[in-house]
């Protein structure tokens, strides 16, 4: 996720970032101002330069003579002496603005509550579909609840679901207890889950208390999973965003 913002900023106005790439820069937009001026900035150099480029071939046409046909070009001492100050200044506030990225990225260090903002959406219902039935009905009333968002009714209705269903209901519980700033019983759900015997959970479990545990400002924990999924033969699916997250924690 986290690239050169140079590339990134060049892609952008380039209008070559598209998808998933173009919503997380618009959302780094959202949440670095200096880097919407950066942006800001160089739109109006380009188009600065555009202005200038358009003007400076006016020009050049207007020197020409018609006899018969188009004659030489009447040389210009003045105008290509201001052109060239003004692509030499141009430069010039181009190199500025690109060290300014550069300080934001090495200098600005995002706080952890920026970082867990940043990287927490709680998780997709993948259990039960809105509206339907279940031989649980008590799993799917806290999986509707769970959808709108009604997070502290949801962990009421996962703590009365079927013990097949408990792995599950703790995992959901510990996103739950995350979205309500709750961080020491979201860490413990997920860790129920991460000692379980299902490994898809079991992953997506570590990511979430990677989070928790960057929302409790217990950075050093945060890292120390991280790395596991980074490292890890099972991660399959967060292996990328914990590289991510890890490089912007160091």
């Amino acid at each position: 996720m986290k690239k050169d913002y140079q590339d990134l900023i060049e892609k952008y106005l380039e209008g070559d970032l598209e998808g998933i790439e173009l919503k997380n820069f618009e959302k780094k937009l959202e949440n670095i101002p200096e880097l919407k001026r950066e942006i800001t900035l160089q739109k109006e150099i380009r188009e600065a330069l555009l202005e200038k480029d358009v003007d400076e071939f006016r020009t050049k046409l207007q020197t020409f003579k018609k006899v018969g046909g188009i004659e030489k070009q009447k040389s210009n001492p003045s105008t290509l002496t201001i052109s060239l100050l003004y692509k030499v200044a141009a430069s010039v506030l181009l190199i500025l603005s690109s060290a300014l990225v550069v300080f934001l990225i090495f200098f600005n260090k995002p706080s952890n509550h920026e970082l867990f903002n940043e990287y927490f959406i709680p998780y997709d219902n993948l259990v039960v579909s809105r509206g339907s039935s279940s031989e649980n009905p008590q799993l799917n009333k806290a999986m509707s609840l769970y959808d709108i968002g009604k997070y502290r009714k949801a962990i009421e209705a996962f703590k009365n679901t079927k013990q097949e269903n408990s792995v599950v209901a703790s995992f959901y519980m510990g996103v739950s207890y995350l979205s309500i700033g709750d961080t020491e019983n979201s860490i413990n759900k997920f860790s129920e889950v991460i000692e379980s015997d299902n490994e898809i959970l079991a992953e997506v479990a570590m990511w979430y208390k990677a989070l928790a545990m960057i929302k409790k400002e217990d950075v050093e924990a945060a890292k120390k999973i991280l790395k596991q999924l980074t490292t890890s033969e099972n991660s399959r699916f967060y292996r990328d965003r914990a590289e991510s997250l890890l490089n912007e924690l160091n």
